[in-house]
């Protein structure tokens, strides 16, 4: 079903977002919408999920220990300093004021630590250590992203656009505007999302009864 969105202000086209299924997997029932609008709604519920599960398959295969180390998540970071600290009990959370800096990734908060301690870096202990940490965070979030059911966090959808190679602009529906704190991806093409209560839909801007979801430079501004 369509929901309209608004009317262009500076067209005559109207904005619709599409209902998917909220079985958990609506980021991706999102995506499939937007990018195979004709052979998806056409499929039944059961062949809906199927074709959801293999995209899920096909992002998490692609995901590699260096995405890990560019990852940021607060939470992530958090849960990995402490395995760290607590495989290294020289270094301290505090040493290098962590508190002053913006959200780091696991590779930039690793550079400080060497800058610290340079004898870390030639260290096959620490080094060890580390390949150990990541990895075990690389199958984990591997392995959630291709469960059933298993929602998209803030800090993901980044990760996924670098793997499926498109931008995606989301829309609040609280603030019927962009969402702004995710980074463009320097794709050549978009597709539009609407957010509402941690559920994606797909967006569609509909011209003479033509709906289109791809979008290619300049990305499309919202009314």
């Amino acid at each position: 079903m369509n929901n309209i969105i608004c009317k262009s202000v500076n067209k005559n086209g109207t904005w619709y977002r599409t209902e998917v299924d909220p079985d958990g997997n609506c980021f991706y029932n999102a995506y499939a919408y937007s990018l195979e609008p004709n052979e998806y709604s056409v499929l039944d519920i059961f062949n809906r999920k199927k074709r959801v599960l293999e995209i899920k398959s096909f992002i998490s295969n692609k995901i590699t220990y260096n995405d890990i180390l560019q990852l940021r998540d607060p939470l992530l970071f958090e849960n990995m300093l402490s395995v760290f600290e607590k495989y290294d009990e020289l270094y301290k959370y505090e040493s290098i004021n962590l508190s002053k800096q913006n959200l780091l990734s696991i590779e930039e908060y690793l550079e400080l630590v060497y800058l610290k301690y340079p004898e870390k870096r030639t260290s096959e202990e620490y080094q060890y250590v580390v390949t150990h940490i990541i990895n075990n965070v690389l199958e984990n979030i591997r392995s959630y992203i291709k469960e059933d059911g298993k929602w998209v966090n803030d800090s993901i959808i980044p990760l996924l656009m670098k793997k499926l190679n498109i931008h995606i602009h989301i829309i609040s529906h609280d603030t019927q505007q962009y969402i702004k704190h995710h980074p463009i991806y320097p794709s050549n093409y978009c597709i539009i999302m609407y957010h509402q209560n941690n559920h994606f839909e797909s967006v569609g801007y509909c011209e003479n009864n033509i709906m289109k979801r791809v979008f290619s430079l300049p990305f499309p501004e919202f009314p």
